[in-house]
Formats: C-alpha cells, structure tokens, sequence
C-alpha cells in the first residue's frame, strides 16, 4: 500500500493563511453590523430625547429644568453637564458617545448631537431615488418621536397646516433627522410637508434646488408625493414643475404647492 504523503510546510502556511483571511472577513463584517446597531439605537435615544423635550414645552418648562428633569428619567445617564443653554451626558450612545443638546430660539427648537455618530459619506441629495427621499419623511411621520410628528402632535389650529424648510423652529431639526436617516446631507434640499388632520394624510414636495436665495415666481423642479389628496386612491410620487413663492409673514422662501403642474407622462 502506497503511504500518504505529509503536509508539507508551504501548504500548510497556505492554508493557515486561507484562514486568516477568511477569519478578518467574518470579522470586520461582525464588527460593521454591531457598530451599525449602535448607531441605530443612538440615533433612536437622541430622537426620544427631542421628543420629550418638545413635550415639556407644553408645560412652560425652561431648558434647564427640562433637560434636569428628563435626563433624571433616563436610565444608564451618568456625567451629566446642564446649563441654561445646553446640556451633555454618557449613557444615551451605546458606542460610548457623549450626547449634546443645545436650546434654539430662545428654547422653542433644539438640536442634538452625538460626538461618535454624525452624518457620513459623501453622498448627495441627487444619489437617492425619489422614492427613498419620500420614505425618509413618511417614516418620520409614523415615529411618533420625530421632530414632524411632535409638530403634527402639537398643531392644533385648522385641518390643514404646512410646514416648510424654510422655517427656524422645527425645520432645521427635521432637516436633521432626514439627513441622519437617509445618510445625506440633506441642507441643501428645499422641502415642504401638507398634513391633513381631517384624513391624517399628507403631500410631500421636495425639489433638489436651495430656493433660499431664490426670486419669488422662479420655476424649479420638483418632486410631489400624493398621500393626501381628494380623489387620490393610492399615493403616488410625481415630478413635474412648481414656483418659488415668498412667505412675508415668517420671512422665507417656500415652494407654491398651488403652481404645481405634473410633467407629460
């Protein structure tokens, strides 16, 4: 019987190196997928930060008080530095972060950050789908810890209510939350949300121009989500052409729902 021959040690350190490297796969892919549900349950800790935030102010609370109070709440919070304007902790980011929240607008907005997770990549607006932009704000509306749906929660006036990009007490932090979801920076995008109370349906239009410096009655192209439109049987997402229109009242600009017209199918 003939007799097997042995490993010798050039095989052998081929293979250990296989190995090895198959090894550093598995891992860095573990790693990505624990560092990503870290950031995902950051994120969501600092949106339920904001939402009771904003709850409070039903209560006349100032910030500090209200950050004292909210924080005191919160289980895992420790190192916690609270001023008039502002306040940081640990605990909140599972990563080790330290959270910050600042006062805006003589405490009426507020924004917060993490020092592990901001925006990354450098992707632009222009890279996503219509579709994902639509989504991103539609998710939004259904997490009740959101920025737009305690905007919605706290609106009571009329049946119908706009909320525009333009706009400097909740605006800015929606603009946020969509560019920490979506992974974009999203500043840069011009935006505005229907909602109708009556139905509890809304219209998205988002157009990739900045109109922030633009001339009133200057056209731009835009996107329009049909969520909430009489006649409308299932949502829809639209592009066509709509004007820049100028909101004196609250000193920005805003885009003219009214002058929208769908491009020729």
């Amino acid at each position: 019987m003939k007799k097997r021959k042995a490993f010798n040690f050039a095989e052998v350190s081929i293979a250990i190196l296989i190995i090895a490297i198959l090894s550093s796969f598995i891992y860095v892919q573990f790693f990505d997928v624990e560092a990503k549900a870290e950031e995902i349950t950051c994120i969501a800790n600092r949106r339920s930060l904001k939402a009771s935030y904003y709850r409070t102010l039903l209560e006349d609370y100032s910030f500090k008080d209200a950050m004292t109070y909210i924080l005191s709440e919160i289980s895992g919070v420790k190192d916690q530095t609270i001023t008039e304007t502002s306040a940081s902790c640990k605990g909140l980011c599972p990563s080790g972060g330290i959270v910050e929240a600042r006062s805006k607008n003589e405490g009426k907005g507020l924004s917060i950050s993490c020092s592990k997770h901001e925006i990354r990549g450098p992707s632009v607006a222009s890279d996503l789908t219509p579709g994902e932009v639509i989504d991103g704000f539609t998710s939004m509306i259904k997490d009740p810890n959101s920025t737009i749906a305690q905007y919605i929660a706290i609106k009571s006036k009329g049946n119908r209510f706009d909320i525009n990009s333009g706009g400097s007490n909740y605006a800015p932090d929606i603009t946020a939350e969509l560019s920490e979801l979506l992974g974009i920076d999203m500043s840069k995008v011009s935006w505005r949300v229907w909602w109708n109370k009556a139905t509890g349906k809304c219209n998205v239009f988002y157009t990739l121009s900045d109109i922030s410096s633009m001339k009133a009655n200057d056209t731009i192209t835009v996107y329009k989500y049909n969520g909430g439109d009489v006649g409308v049987k299932s949502p829809t997402i639209v592009k066509g052409t709509a004007t820049v229109a100028y909101d004196s009242k609250n000193g920005f600009n805003k885009i003219s729902g009214s002058t929208f017209v769908p491009d020729e199918q």
